[in-house]
């Protein structure tokens, strides 16, 4: 399908965190290309947890102010109730029926009913058991793929969860066209960026003031996700307001800040960047070493060639800390660099583009 002519806006892609929600809306050309952000807004939430009714109607209410075209929205969903299971199915060119086949093996290692259930999955390169994502006997019982065998990765949650998530929105007088997987809607987003050989590993490395993703891919294919909670930069965010004595919004305010003047010398004598690269630090280390063990694993695993190629990119609002990219790489991951989209905006953009065609794209939506 591709976007008629007529058509100027994607939906709003609504990217919700612990401590915000992202708001992005895109503007298609007629050939299905998201050449640039149209509209965007980042909400802080101080109480976390989900979104209730009168969250939901005070986002909805922004958008009318910000000039957000329409009340269509994408939402994005993650954490402990969004299931990741490497799996084996048939031969792609078999005829046998892979979506629903797909969804009852997920089913089958979560212990969900495989009629409430909405899940995708995709094709992995040969060789596709992954640490910290069990890798299931499949169709046929064998463990691994067998001779002609697919290995692929499924995605899915139940629909109690995605109701639950639905509620407030509907209430709000949203008109939700998807809820989609936050880390597939980072893969979308990203996709321009990755350089489409398999010889090449890129690491995503997704960092938010409430936790971390790692995201490996090999060539354009997602073959390695690792979610780390304890890895949230709103800790060091916290021990930066310590040291400088102010409250952690001014903090928040001072992590994005563009203007070199907000980051001028402390009455210590050293600039309020030292200090925030310094409560950083631990947390950029950390990272590093978690980003270099997952992407040397799924290289060795999933690359063609010797000596693959290794790209490095920063997503998430903690990656928006002005020089953010050169810790990463002083820490051995040399030429991390920042997507061209402000990081914080990232996940919520790769959710408005959800229904956006793409050629590379080979995930497959069980209904």
């Amino acid at each position: 399908m591709r976007w008629p002519g007529q058509i100027h806006a994607t939906p709003i892609g609504v990217d919700v965190t612990p401590g915000a929600i992202t708001l992005a809306q895109s503007a298609p050309n007629a050939d299905g290309v998201v050449p640039a952000l149209e509209h965007s807004a980042i909400l802080d939430r101080p109480s976390g947890g989900p979104v209730s009714d009168a969250e939901a109607e005070r986002v909805m209410g922004v958008l009318a102010r910000r000039g957000f075209r329409g009340r269509s929205i994408v939402l994005g969903m993650s954490g402990p109730n969004v299931a990741g299971e490497v799996i084996t199915l048939p031969p792609l060119t078999s005829k046998a029926p892979l979506d629903t086949l797909a969804r009852a093996e997920l089913a089958r290692l979560r212990r969900w009913d495989d009629r409430a259930i909405e899940c995708a999955w995709w094709a992995l390169p040969a060789g596709a058991a992954m640490p910290g994502i069990g890798a299931s006997a499949g169709v046929g019982g064998a463990a691994g793929p067998g001779a002609g065998a697919t290995s692929a990765m499924t995605v899915g949650a139940q629909h109690s969860h995605v109701e639950s998530l639905l509620t407030p929105w509907v209430a709000a007088g949203a008109d939700v066209l998807a809820v989609d997987v936050r880390s597939l809607a980072i893969w979308r987003a990203v996709m321009p960026s990755l350089p489409p050989g398999r010889g090449v590993t890129s690491v995503v490395i997704d960092t938010r003031r409430d936790g971390a993703t790692i995201l490996i891919f090999a060539g354009r294919t997602l073959v390695y996700e690792r979610s780390l909670s304890d890895l949230a930069m709103g800790k060091a965010m916290l021990l930066a307001a310590q040291r400088l004595g102010v409250e952690p919004a001014v903090v928040h305010e001072l992590w994005c800040a563009t203007d070199a003047a907000a980051l001028a010398s402390t009455p210590g004598g050293r600039s309020v960047l030292d200090v925030l690269h310094d409560c950083a630090a631990p947390t950029v280390r950390a990272l590093a070493e978690e980003a270099r063990v997952s992407g040397a694993y799924a290289s060795g695993r999933f690359a063609a060639g010797d000596g693959p190629e290794s790209v490095v990119l920063l997503t998430g609002d903690a990656a928006a800390l002005p020089g953010f990219a050169d810790l990463i790489s002083r820490e051995g991951l040399a030429g991390a660099a920042l997507i061209n989209c402000p990081p914080a905006l990232l996940a919520a953009r790769g959710l408005s583009t959800w229904h956006v065609p793409s050629r590379t794209t080979r995930a497959r939506r069980a209904a």
